[in-house]
């Protein structure tokens, strides 16, 4: 199953005034874009999408191979172009692939925290300032490929060596104000920021497993702790409408669906079968209007669901699976309720609650921890895994975090299937 992107972003996107606006793309004009780049790595899908505002055909930089494909267009028209390795991300450099002193890895350059290198993740340059011509303040990823007595690293972008499809939609277009120069921007840089993040180094298991990964600054009853009121929403009201247009063309809407850890809403919309929820905050799931029943049962102290072999159709579970602390147990449990061939989909967002969410989340990146939830489905036995993600658009006007960002919540999606054989 693929993420249709035009259905998603229809009612998302804000248009220009209308006596401001052009019919046609130039190098003239000023366009908002949504740039998808699509790509496989070991038999994982992953599709990053960005919002992408200002977009100018004259001043900012577009890959060679859409020369010629890009004006003219109109609004919903799409342009795309299929890349090999190096023809759209720079290409590999093997004398990037190259090693430090363990004692050149600063492990207290996050303050006030103790950061222990490990195989197969990322960490900002500026953990490895004073290598390579590298400047504290950097903030690009690198990986660690390999730990003995030097930390071999990989500073060349994560997929340097894979080949990618690069999307582009025509959202809004609008008379620009005089040409002047201003700031130009490398497309496909933009668009392929901090991809690759999600997925291994070769076939290499990364380690999110070494240490204390799912400890949390409060261990306290869960059941106590959830079974407070929260009046604060997940993520804001676009982030909320991303993620039931995704939710609506993922799962089949007589589905059965068992919605895990859930609360006050299940982000459901023309959905006509039953849905079950599970959590532990009665009075929320109550006002949730969506459920036709629903369980009370904490997941960390009791990893077992209470339902019975191949109970339901398909899973979700939104903002929540960074609270796990059991995540492969709870993971198989799910296979076992869900039907051979139903759909597992799992939402993440950049919001938490800091006194139960995971030591391992807080420390992984946004991209990473996409990573870690495929690993967990992979563990758990599921296939036909994908992830998807986007960002950029605007927050709604009313939110009450508008002042400190006016862009969404990013919205991560990740799913497969419970093995039909």
């Amino acid at each position: 199953t693929q993420l249709d992107l035009t259905q998603i972003l229809s009612q998302f996107v804000k248009e220009s005034p209308e006596d401001q606006r052009a019919e046609l793309t130039d190098d003239d004009v000023t366009n908002t874009m949504a740039f998808e780049l699509s790509w496989q790595h070991n038999g994982i899908k992953h599709s990053m999408v960005t919002i992408n505002y200002k977009v100018n055909l004259w001043r900012d930089i577009f890959p060679f191979a859409l020369d010629g494909k890009l004006k003219g267009l109109k609004v919903g028209d799409v342009f795309s172009h299929d890349f090999t390795p190096g023809n759209f991300i720079p290409e590999f450099d093997k004398y990037l692939a190259t090693s430090v002193r363990t004692k050149q890895f600063n492990t207290t350059h996050r303050l006030n925290t103790i950061i222990e290198p490990k195989v197969g993740r990322f960490y900002p340059k500026g953990f490895i300032a004073g290598t390579h011509n590298i400047y504290p303040e950097d903030i690009t990823p690198f990986r660690i490929t390999a730990i003995d007595d030097k930390i071999s690293i990989d500073l060349n972008h994560a997929l340097a060596q894979t080949a990618v499809s690069f999307k582009g939609q025509i959202l809004d277009i609008w008379m620009a104000k005089a040409l002047r120069g201003g700031s130009c921007n490398d497309i496909a840089e933009l668009a392929s920021k901090d991809a690759g993040l999600q997925c291994q180094y070769q076939d290499q298991e990364t380690d999110f497993w070494s240490g204390i990964p799912f400890a949390r600054m409060m261990d306290s009853d869960d059941a106590k702790f959830y079974s407070k009121t929260h009046t604060e929403n997940d993520v804001d009201g676009t982030a909320q409408g991303i993620l039931q247009q995704a939710y609506r063309q993922l799962l089949t809407p007589s589905d059965t669906i068992l919605d895990l850890m859930t609360g006050r809403q299940s982000y459901l919309i023309e959905h006509s079968g039953e849905v079950i929820g599970l959590g532990l905050n009665d009075a929320a799931m109550c006002e949730n209007s969506e459920l036709e029943s629903h369980f009370i049962h904490d997941v960390n102290a009791t990893p077992e669901l209470p339902f019975s072999n191949n109970q339901f159709d398909s899973a979700i579970c939104s903002f929540s699976v960074e609270y796990l602390t059991q995540p492969i147990a709870v993971f198989e449990q799910i296979k076992r309720t869900v039907k051979p061939g139903g759909l597992f989909a799992i939402a993440i967002s950049n919001r938490y609650q800091q006194e139960k969410v995971t030591q391992l989340w807080q420390d992984l990146h946004e991209q990473e921890r996409v990573g870690f939830v495929l690993e967990l489905m992979k563990k758990a036995g599921f296939d036909n895994l994908n992830s998807w993600s986007l960002n950029g658009l605007y927050r709604p006007d009313d939110d009450p975090r508008i002042k400190q960002s006016v862009f969404a919540d990013p919205i991560f999606v990740i799913w497969g299937q419970v093995p039909k054989h």
